[in-house]
């Protein structure tokens, strides 16, 4: 963001955007973020009861998070990464029961093979990226064409 600021960056992408004046904020896809287990479970309270890891997306899934469940879920791990989140339920032992919320991208595959399981009652959270870029830029067109292409791969 200072780089933005200070204009040697156009246009930059995150999660949780800031909210400073003189930059505009747009939101350019979601991230589906679905809970998985290490078995296969029917219930949503079933899968986070023991071994649940507690992936922190930012404020907005949390809040999510805190308005499904509330806040008496029991957490084994809070960890910031779902990479290692994904290192954790795969390395879990087939007799524990062990549950994260990661992104569907990296878990879908995993799933197809059975390593993995999505509970299907679950509720899907939703992780926004923004696009971030001073709205007085010069290279305003430029910024324009890029955000058309995002539109376009997504």
């Amino acid at each position: 963001v200072k780089q933005l600021l200070a204009g040697s960056v156009d246009l930059i992408f995150l999660f949780e955007p800031p909210q400073i004046s003189g930059i505009e904020v747009k939101a350019v896809a979601s991230v589906e973020l679905k809970l998985v287990t290490t078995n296969a479970v029917a219930m949503a309270k079933d899968a986070m009861v023991a071994n649940y890891i507690y992936v922190d997306y930012g404020q907005s899934v949390s809040v999510q998070h805190a308005r499904e469940f509330g806040d008496n879920t029991p957490i084994k791990h809070r960890i910031d990464q779902p990479k290692l989140a994904l290192e954790l339920l795969l390395s879990a032992s087939s007799d524990v029961l062990t549950s994260a919320y990661l992104p569907l991208a990296m878990v879908h595959q995993l799933c197809q093979q059975r390593r993995l399981f999505m509970v299907a009652n679950a509720p899907t959270f939703r992780r926004d990226i923004y696009a971030v870029y001073a709205g007085e830029s010069r290279r305003r067109s430029l910024i324009d064409d890029a955000l058309e292409y995002v539109n376009y791969v997504k």
